[in-house]
């Protein structure tokens, strides 16, 4: 994500820290790509996330801690919360549904022909270490980090917007489909890099 960021240090070397940053939609293929070379290339997230993340937002809050006063190693972990919307392609919504509706109860035909509108928010927590290195005169701060986020629930809609009559009977299975695959396959390595001054 690209965006701005707040880190304020109390006594102790106690870390707090929040963030809002824009994902871009090239987001997506990094983690289908992530996604297939932990061989999972069949998974059925993969086309999902990849059409849905044209627009979404993140939001991070921190605590951490700086345990070496004359270092620049820290520590963090917090809440992530992504805002995800798009249009997800007709491939993806049948996959997601293969085997969850029985055919005799929804007629499918002509159903799946146009995209749909996908928004969700996913509830994720996330662990980071870092360093921080000072210059000019210790205002300016270049802090470097790698971490690991994973995802804990998820909400989301689905909006059929050519056919209101398939999505009164779809909505739901969908929803319920994608909160479970999300759940159980958004484990994601980031790396970060922040410019900052330091007051």
């Amino acid at each position: 994500g690209l965006g701005p960021q707040l880190t304020l240090e109390v006594p102790g070397r106690i870390l707090l820290q929040g963030e809002l940053a824009w994902m871009p939609s090239a987001y997506g293929s990094a983690i289908v790509g992530i996604i297939s070379s932990a061989g999972k290339s069949n998974n059925l997230l993969g086309p999902a996330v990849e059409d849905a993340l044209a627009d979404s937002v993140v939001w991070r809050l921190s605590a951490g801690w700086r345990p070496f006063p004359s270092a620049g190693f820290e520590i963090y972990g917090g809440y992530t919360g992504m805002a995800v919307a798009g249009d997800i392609a007709p491939r993806a919504i049948e996959s997601v549904l293969s085997g969850q509706i029985d055919d005799d109860e929804v007629d499918y035909e002509g159903a799946f022909e146009e995209p749909a509108e996908v928004s969700a928010t996913l509830h994720n927590i996330h662990v980071a270490i870092g360093w921080r290195f000072l210059a000019v005169d210790d205002h300016l701060v270049i802090r470097l980090a790698a971490g690991y986020t994973q995802t804990l629930g998820a909400s989301g809609e689905i909006d059929f917007r050519d056919n209101p009559e398939i999505a009164e009977q779809v909505k739901p299975v969908f929803e319920e489909r994608i909160e479970e695959i999300v759940v159980k396959d958004v484990k994601l390595p980031v790396i970060s890099a922040t410019l900052g001054y330091r007051f």
